[in-house]
């Protein structure tokens, strides 16, 4: 350990080798960032001896048979003995009371217990002083304004060990010498034991910094304090068998969703009731009794809804009363929209004042009379009830971080209720279960007998046509499978195109048990065995047929959206860039990569671009580099295909930026842009190559899209990407599993990483180890996640208010510049003519001060919360008219005052900040070559190889790329609608249509042609072969004589 002492300067040295070895430590102020390697130094170390020795020689009544501190943790002192506390800090009580109530083995002096209690305590203290939990999941996004916090990463790494190390805690021993520990009545940092308990269980569950099991030795005490929390059971794992025998482990997906309703941050965010949307815009996707309004109407509520202002109204069927008959009839052939305002009675108090109407033969008829009252009213047992809705994620996924394929099957789940915009975060994404023998389905069957366990008898059955045809066929296969025929069942599965893996076990084991049972009993008629088997499947009904299918309220054809990401980038988009670069020759492909390398990327939000590794690597882009490629590929490639593949490059661009809006302004106008471009991508993939469109069914799922938008909004809200990138936080857990029982492994740590966030943001939960009793955190827990903000960056926990959003037109400065020793420089302000504002023409007069000095600025946010930087071009307000339109241009320079009171950005036309944009050179008009040479830079330094560039030519004229994803939907609303509407690709759909039928049909004939007289050239060459080798092969029989004729 090195206790520091630090400078005004910042520079820092040694106490302890002042005070120890003064006579080798010359006691040289060092900067902060080469003090890492001090520790280690021989000097300190020989410090550190010559400690131990004065410190062992002030107490020579220990023997030499009492522990050491390097060995084990002691008990606290005995009763009575004197005890100078003075060393510990105020808030250090809890850290006392923990290390005093361990029950260990061994007694101890005073002294020992002095210097124990002293390293324990200085562990924590350090972890502040030094920081040690500020450390960042990846880099910070932008460049860095203070560069050392790079130049500190190892240096808090050593200070880490050497600070563990310190603390004695290094033997397996200790979670034996700990004992049992008693209650705290101190709740300071409930549930745990103490701070020092909740900071290292904090450490040992962050998703994306997984430690290994020689560092866990280190905190093996730590496992008895998550015991105790496990006991809690906030998060249930639940060891469940399949249908076909399969054991696996799996998170109560319950649990889940009630911890988000108890979860202070997030319950605010979940929407109970569809949102009617003030100004239109689209961004989420998302009860049978009489009741009386003020008015004296009486309307049936149907639906539930709230505006934004969470203001709650529902549609209503209208109630009409017939005055002749006195009868009241349901008008459920319209809603109406009621404010709940407006409602003042329900049934039972209409029931109470005898006001209830009675039904005319229609209405009871239709069967609304026989669902009052609703039967959730005893469910609800007088509380509010809403439903939760969850999207299950199913994917194959390999356990290990390297090439090797180590397959389990995985389920992700998300809370639907929440706003898109979080469900984007890592925290809302929670893992369900994984196997790597159950299939998806199989999983799905545990989880769905859970939840039916839950809501058995609430559940009606929905209006599930296509989900309905879809059982009823394989219900159909299941009872031909009873025949025993096998060929029967291959071919209805042909014939409908349905065939389901869940339940091709069971028809398999059908036909081999109806064979088994013709064989045994060949008198028995085929339809009694048939009969006798149905009888055995109605019963298991459960077991034999997919729980997708069964599964009440879901249509597994119209629930399940087009996925864009392997739709679109891993389909689509895969499939024109293959047709793009494979005709392409060495010099093209060069060609091709210093275009796409010096490729503008403001305002795209992409990661830099590696243009060598992907033409290298060209069949094997996965779809963040495929993503990169529709983008801007239409820049690049205008002269290395043909028009056609060019056309075919443009439609897929556009399409691809409408379907990555988050949000839609005009559903109509977007639904129409939508088909329209999926139009066009299928019409001219239907010119290039008209078989593709019926063997690739990615094309065929383009014709989905408008429906699918419809009912789920925009599909980036329903993108799997947020799946796939919680894939990384499983596969630490799967590496560091014992690999015995991955799935009851896995559970379990991802339900200790559930349970942490859940108690970090301050969320109830309901005590299994005492009689029904809801807990919370201790205050103290909840603060230390507010008050460190890095902690929401590891957890990725971004519902947490308490963290102030940067306003716009906020102005981030230019960084100091540095000396050659790393010291800080001061920033030269400017005068005013010195700058590009000096030229302005619309100069505010605020600026116009001669002794004003401004700060160049290096970015500054815009009200889209988009990071602009000096050279981005955006959209702004314009300068001279609130009504005029916007205007666009490229941010020439950032300027602040020295007294940071004014802040000007400076462009050729400006008012306020919209959104920035992406825009590419013309370098077809300017004529830009690969005409200049620039060095290598290989691990941030200059090589003395170089490499061919574009050279953009002086021409100021740039395109604005409408195939960008960023901001899409702002640009779009900005330009005029004339420039960015999708234009009909052929004029005559119908007649392109059927010449694309008429070649596709010429192709394959051909095909089958071809395809047919190689087949009978092979049977003929077969029977050329198999001819003589018959008759060699025919051996002499003997003839045999009748009896008698001997």
């Amino acid at each position: 350990m090195a206790v520091i002492e630090l400078e005004a300067d910042g520079k820092v040295r040694c106490h302890i080798c002042l005070e120890f070895n003064k006579w080798e430590y010359k006691g040289k102020w060092v900067l902060k960032a080469s003090f890492s390697g001090h520790a280690r130094h021989p000097i300190h170390l020989k410090a550190l001896q010559n400690q131990e020795e004065l410190l062992i020689g002030t107490a020579p009544e220990v023997s030499e048979n009492y522990a050491t501190l390097q060995d084990v943790i002691m008990d606290s002192p005995p009763k009575g003995q004197n005890k100078d506390a003075s060393h510990l800090g105020m808030n250090d009580t809890q850290e006392q009371e923990m290390w005093k109530n361990f029950d260990g083995q061994f007694e101890l002096e005073e002294l020992e217990v002095d210097l124990y209690e002293q390293k324990c305590k200085d562990f924590d203290q350090h972890v502040d002083e030094y920081g040690l939990w500020g450390g960042l999941e990846g880099l910070p996004g932008g460049d860095l304004e203070n560069i050392e916090e790079l130049w500190q990463e190892n240096e808090q790494d050593d200070l880490l060990s050497e600070l563990l190390e310190h603390t004695s805690l290094k033997g397996e021993e200790e979670t034996t010498a700990l004992g049992n520990k008693t209650e705290s009545a101190d709740t300071t940092w409930f549930p745990y034991l103490s701070k020092l308990a909740f900071l290292l269980d904090t450490i040992d569950n962050l998703p994306r910094l997984r430690i290994s099991t020689s560092f866990m030795k280190v905190l093996l005490w730590l496992l008895k304090v998550q015991k105790s929390l496990k006991r809690e059971n906030i998060i249930p794992t639940v060891h469940w068998k399949s249908p076909r025998g399969h054991t696996y482990s799996f998170n109560d997906p319950r649990a889940t969703v009630a911890n988000d309703w108890a979860n202070p941050l997030v319950a605010k965010h979940i929407c109970r009731y569809p949102v009617l949307a003030q100004d239109g815009i689209i961004s989420e996707v998302w009860h049978d009794e009489p009741a009386g309004l003020r008015d004296g109407r009486m309307v049936i509520p149907v639906r539930w809804l709230e505006d934004e202002s969470g203001t709650v109204y529902c549609d209503a069927w209208e109630i009409k009363l017939d005055k002749q008959t006195n009868l009241s009839k349901i008008q459920d052939e319209k809603v109406v929209m009621i404010a709940l305002s407006d409602l003042e009675y329900n049934m039972l108090d209409l029931e109470d004042k005898c006001i209830m109407p009675e039904w005319c033969p229609e209405t009871v008829a239709s069967g609304h009379v026989s669902r009052m009252p609703n039967p959730d009213r005893e469910l609800a047992n007088g509380d509010p009830i809403y439903s939760a809705f969850i999207d299950v994620f199913g994917d194959d996924v390999s356990g290990n971080r390297s090439k090797s394929w180590n397959k389990h099957w995985n389920i992700y789940i998300t809370h639907r209720n929440l706003p898109c915009q979080l469900l984007y975060q890592q925290c809302h994404i929670h893992f369900t279960s994984t196997s790597t023998y159950a299939t998806v389905p199989e999983q799905f069957h545990g989880i769905k007998e859970i939840i039916d366990q839950q809501a058995h008898h609430n559940a009606q059955p929905g209006e599930s046509r296509c989900a309905k045809d879809t059982l009823a066929e394989i219900e159909r296969q299941v009872k031909a499978a009873c025949l025993g025929v096998a060929q029967t069942v291959k071919d209805l599965q042909t014939n409908s195109g349905i065939k389901d893996t869940f339940t091709q076990h069971w028809i398999e084991e059908l036909i081999e048990q109806s064979r088994g049972m013709q064989r045994s009993q060949p008198l028995r008629p085929i339809a009694k065995i048939q009969d006798e088997l149905t009888k055995w499947i109605s019963e298991k009904k459960a077991a034999v047929y997919n729980p997708f299918l069964t599964l009440i309220g879901f249509d597994v054809s119209s629930d399940t959206p087009v996925e864009i990401l392997h739709t679109i980038l891993l389909g689509i988009i895969k499939y024109v860039w293959y047709l793009l670069h494979s005709k392409w020759n060495d010099l093209h492909k060069k060609l091709y990569s210093d275009c796409l390398q010096a490729t503008d990327t403001s305002g795209l939000s992409i990661s830099a671009i590696r243009a060598n590794y992907i033409m290298q690597y060209a069949n094997s882009l996965i779809g963040r580099q495929l993503k990169t490629l529709v983008q801007v590929n239409a820049f690049h490639i205008y002269d290395l295909v043909e028009p056609l593949q060019f056309a075919f490059m443009k439609a897929i661009g556009k399409l691809s930026a409408l379907l990555w809006f988050p949000e839609i302004c005009n559903l109509d106008e977007y639904l129409a842009d939508v088909e329209m471009a999926a139009a066009n991508v299928l019409d001219i993939a239907g010119h290039i190559d008209p078989s593709k469109i019926i063997l690739k069914i990615k094309y065929h799922l383009l014709a989905y899209l408008r429906q699918d938008i419809i009912r789920f909004g925009p599909l980036l809200g329903v993108a799997t990407e947020t799946y796939e990138s919680f894939n990384a936080i499983f596969q630490f857990c799967s590496i560091l599993s014992n690999h015995l029982a991955p799935s009851h492994d896995i559970a379990l740590q991802l339900a200790e990483q559930e349970t942490l966030q859940h108690i970090l943001s301050g969320g109830t939960w309901l005590s299994v180890t005492e009689a029904s009793e809801w807990k919370r955190p201790a205050q103290s827990v909840t603060n230390f996640l507010s008050n460190n903000p890095f902690l929401l960056v590891l957890l990725d926990y971004g519902c947490d208010t308490t963290a102030v959003a940067q306003a716009p037109g906020s102005i981030k400065l230019e960084p100091h510049k540095r000396s050659q020793n790393r010291t800080k420089n001061a920033r030269i302000s400017l005068k005013l003519a010195d700058t590009y504002a000096a030229q302005a023409v619309n100069l505010p007069e605020t600026m116009q001060n001669s002794k004003i000095k401004w700060y160049h600025g290096k970015s500054t946010l815009s009200q889209a919360q988009d990071i602009c930087a000096v050279g981005t071009w955006i959209f702004a307000k314009s300068p001279f008219s609130s009504t005029a339109p916007p205007v666009t241009g490229k941010i020439l320079e950032i300027l602040q005052d020295k007294d940071a009171t004014m802040s000007f950005i400076m462009m050729d036309l400006f008012q306020t900040i919209m959104f920035q944009y992406n825009v590419q050179h013309d370098c077809q008009a300017a004529c830009c070559i690969t005409s200049r040479r620039q060095a290598i830079i290989e691990e941030r330094v200059q090589t003395e190889l170089s490499e061919s560039f574009i050279e953009h030519q002086p021409l100021d004229r740039f395109l604005v790329n409408t195939h960008a994803f960023h901001n899409a939907h702002l640009l779009r609303a900005t330009l005029p609608r004339d420039l960015t509407i999708p234009i009909a690709y052929s004029t005559d759909c119908n007649a392109h249509h059927s010449s694309m039928s008429e070649k596709l049909q010429g192709t394959r004939q051909e095909a089958d042609d071809k395809k047919k007289a190689t087949a009978d050239l092979e049977k003929v060459a077969e029977a050329d072969m198999v001819g003589p080798l018959v008759n060699a092969g025919k051996k002499r029989r003997r003839k045999v004589a009748p009896i008698g004729e001997e």
